[in-house]
């Protein structure tokens, strides 16, 4: 591989700032920065973080911050002082949040005043940032000297066992990735921050939008969904740039415009034929592939209209091998597993020497100690040189963008009282992909679905929750007495109770809202005081709730005003409200 110079993303954003300091850098809603004010307010907090809390180079810090200018802020500046960070969704399981801060130890954690009544920091060093005065640091510059081996940051991904695995990335593997995507793809005009900051894909969209001197477009998550909504917000602030996941993209209608749309890429699940012949016309098109463990973007294929997508070809500097169980290479065409090497093979997992041992493994093909990642993933080469993606070897899938341990899901299964057997499998069919949890129970067992979603909220993340519950009598076993997953999969019926409700002639606006939300929702039954997000819904089932009723009545509250009446008494009369006076 060749040799590159080491140019921190913070340096980047420096010499953008020296070049056009009076350009917008993030827009969020009706406010924005410019590069001038982004880079001061950062110097002043790294300032605060030095002086006021302590912070010593590669010191680990937990961030937990709602999107705003401020949590750009904040991001940049942990990288400036030369600190690792450390990202928590704070709409994750308090089980969830608990594992992460007690396995990656943080010196501090920076929060808001909001989330520190949310979510249980108790115990650890808290620096509020909406509390913490920068004018008295105004005009200090502290910077630290920042070295390509330092570890950049540690995301938590899904782990086998049931308890998440923090891997550690560093710089040097982050900035090759951030050089390749600010070469191939216009991070220097407006992009989309899609991607939560506690997901990896957002790297490439902050960084790499700030280091390139674009435009960051942001808004609160829980406003930035699917469907009509997420058009609407493309074109008003005249977006260049987008990356999400295939199934969101999906959700776009494609005949609406997107005419300052120039590139869209697609990671974390599988794109289609289908789905890049609706959308490529006019603008360029890519499909990406990568895990963390490897700094996320890996290969990257450009995909054109009646052309078979594939994942393309590994980024400069990363290597990509289709091994058998011997690690020997398999023939061109034959289907093996894909191992990844090459500059942006990361650390490994924290505090789990023996797996980190058994999925960096020395790279027979390489010497001086380099490494390569065992990915999981089946894959082939093609006779055109560019590689295919088959599936998985264990299991994990990848729903939505998002990496999942099926065994995680199962481990919280168990902890379901009512459940007296209980496994998840992946559904995905022409229509869909989704989560379905089998289950036996007692006889004489009642139950109670909002108490059982209540329960794995607590253990999971919203996206790991199931959408759909079937029962069966027995589960289907190996010889070896495990649960047989193909078997238990060829047992998924269809649920027609929908179809079925509405042929019995009710029309009402309260029946079709009852079937929008369990058809969206995949539960068996909507009660007048279930609350929709603890049915396990998430921003993006609001989006398609909201785009269902529009798409029915040519009305619709917003999804503002679902998160505001989350009942289905209340959202169902504010619905009424709205469709009677537009009718």
């Amino acid at each position: 591989m060749k040799t590159k110079s080491f140019t921190t993303t913070v340096n980047q954003i420096r010499q953008m700032t020296t070049n056009q300091p009076g350009k917008q850098a993030i827009v969020i809603d009706d406010q924005y920065t410019t590069y001038r004010e982004f880079i001061q307010r950062v110097d002043a907090f790294s300032a605060y973080l030095v002086q006021e809390c302590k912070i010593e180079v590669q010191d680990h810090i937990v961030f937990c911050m709602e999107r705003s200018i401020d949590c750009i802020v904040a991001l940049t500046a942990i990288l400036n002082v030369g600190c690792v960070y450390i990202p928590i969704d704070p709409a994750n399981s308090k089980q969830r949040i608990q594992h992460i801060l007690e396995d990656a130890a943080p010196k501090l954690v920076i929060t808001t005043t909001k989330l520190v009544e949310e979510v249980d920091f108790s115990g650890r060093n808290i620096c509020l940032f909406d509390e913490t005065e920068l004018k008295a640091y105004a005009g200090v510059t502290v910077q630290a000297n920042v070295e390509e081996d330092f570890i950049m940051y540690i995301l938590y991904t899904s782990g086998t066992t049931g308890v998440p695995k923090g891997v550690a990335v560093n710089h040097k593997g982050a900035e090759n990735l951030l050089s390749e995507v600010k070469e191939e793809w216009p991070l220097d005009k407006k992009v989309l921050q899609f991607a939560s900051l506690g997901f990896d894909a957002s790297v490439p969209e902050w960084a790499g939008c700030l280091a390139s001197g674009g435009t960051l477009i942001m808004t609160e998550q829980r406003e930035l969904t699917l469907g009509n909504e997420l058009v609407k917000f493309i074109n008003k602030h005249g977006i260049n740039y987008i990356k999400m996941p295939a199934a969101v993209l999906s959700s776009l209608n494609h005949e609406e415009s997107l005419p300052t749309v120039e590139t869209i890429v697609t990671a974390g699940d599988a794109c289609n034929q289908d789905l890049v012949d609706k959308w490529v016309d006019g603008r360029r098109f890519y499909n990406c592939y990568g895990p963390t463990e490897n700094s996320i973007g890996s290969t990257r294929a450009e995909c054109f209209k009646n052309t078979p997508v594939d994942i393309g070809v590994p980024v400069e500097d990363v290597e990509a091998y289709i091994l058998d169980e011997n690690l020997d290479l398999v023939a061109d065409g034959e289907v093996g597993e894909i191992y990844l090497g090459g500059i942006q093979v990361s650390y490994g997992y924290i505090n789990k020497p023996g797996l980190t041992a058994e999925k960096f493994l020395p790279n027979p093909f390489k010497g001086d100690g380099e490494r390569m990642y065992k990915t999981g993933d089946l894959g082939k080469l093609l006779p055109n040189g560019r590689l295919d993606f088959v599936g998985r070897v264990d299991n994990q899938i990848k729903l939505n963008g998002y990496r999942i341990e099926l065994d995680e899901i199962d481990v919280a299964l168990k902890q379901v009282d009512a459940f007296s057997q209980a496994a998840i499998t992946a559904i995905q069919n022409e229509k869909e992909q989704f989560l379905l949890a089998f289950y036996s129970a007692e006889a004489t067992t009642t139950l109670n679905w909002t108490e059982i979603k209540e329960t794995l909220k607590k253990l999971l993340p919203a996206y790991m929750i199931p959408h759909k519950f079937q029962q069966i009598d027995e589960f289907p076993l190996t010889v070896n007495g495990k649960i047989d997953s193909k078997k238990l999969k060829a047992l998924y019926q269809e649920d027609t109770e929908a179809e079925d409700t509405q042929s019995e002639g009710e029309n009402s606006l309260e029946k079709e809202l009852e079937n929008i939300w369990k058809k969206v929702l995949k539960v068996p039954e909507v009660k007048s005081t279930d609350s929709f997000f603890d049915l396990g819904a998430g921003s993006l089932d609001a989006a398609i709730v909201i785009a269902e009723i529009e798409g029915k009545y040519g009305i619709s509250p917003s999804i503002a005003d679902l998160y505001e009446h989350p009942e289905f008494n209340a959202f169902k009369k504010l619905t009424e409200r709205f469709v009677q006076a537009f009718a």
